[in-house]
């Protein structure tokens, strides 16, 4: 029984430990473009029962009121991120690009395959193409800038559309967005980027402003939706509990020590 017990506070100092993890990631993520906060998902184990709950106590039939269960302890199920607006931060930056709603955009990797975005800090390589910031993924679909742009203007509904040095204005591509049933089951692959999941749904990708998709914002970014308070919150909570579960760790080995003493 005792053992159990060292056992089930093994478990509390590993969740401990997640949630320190959790919190590291979200204050290390506090100034990222479009940071996002990651939740930790912990339950409970299967319950011993040693008495069970409604069990006949005597041969006359008498039903025991509670019955006698013990935990086993704790364990870490999963993480997600929320994905609820972060900050809205003003740049007067022609290719800063804000989502003021749902949706990601559209992004190939390298390898062809599909990934998807909220940040907004977009940039123009040495082709042309309107690509990710730090990694030069490019957006899909493609979009190609002049040589001779001098201005770039993007609607509330995504068509990019430029200025040349003959004063020439033309209307160049369409910025799209795309949404999922449950964007917390997307798969972080990093540099602010997702791929779908079974979980995830399937991509619907259309133009921003139309269906669940958010309308576009230019000369704005997305900021992170981590608050420094709350981090610092669980910060102080997760040292309480660790502090609890070694003592609980202490005190056990204690009685350990004085049952062997005894037997």
């Amino acid at each position: 029984m005792l053992n159990s017990a060292l056992q089930v506070a093994v478990s509390g100092l590993k969740a401990a430990e997640g949630r320190l993890h959790t919190t590291a990631s979200n204050l290390a993520a506090l100034n990222a473009i479009s940071g996002k906060k990651s939740h930790l998902l912990i339950t409970d184990r299967t319950y011993r029962n040693l008495v069970t709950p409604g069990a006949s106590t005597s041969e006359s039939g008498t039903i025991n009121p509670t019955g006698y269960q013990l935990g086993t302890g704790v364990q870490i199920v999963g993480n997600y991120q929320s994905f609820s607006q972060g900050t809205r931060i003003d740049t007067g930056r022609a290719l800063d690009v804000f989502i003021d709603g749902d949706g990601f955009f559209p992004v190939i990797l390298p390898d062809g395959t599909q990934s998807y975005s909220r940040v907004g800090n977009l940039q123009v390589d040495n082709t042309g193409r309107l690509v990710m910031p730090g990694t030069g993924y490019v957006l899909e679909p493609s979009i190609t800038f002049p040589e001779d742009t001098i201005d770039i203007d993007i609607s509330a509904t995504g068509e990019v559309s430029v200025t040349t040095t003959g004063g020439t204005q033309s209307s160049i591509g369409q910025l799209q967005l795309t949404t999922f049933l449950n964007p917390s089951g997307l798969k972080y692959i990093g540099s602010g980027m997702y791929q779908k999941s079974n979980a995830s749904g399937e991509p619907v990708t259309g133009t921003p402003g139309s269906g669940r998709r958010g309308g576009l914002i230019q000369k704005t970014h997305e900021g992170s939706n981590i608050q420094a308070v709350d981090e610092m919150v669980e910060l102080v909570q997760i040292e309480k509990d660790y502090n609890a579960i070694t003592k609980v760790l202490k005190t056990g080995e204690k009685m350990w020590e004085a049952s062997n003493a005894i037997a």
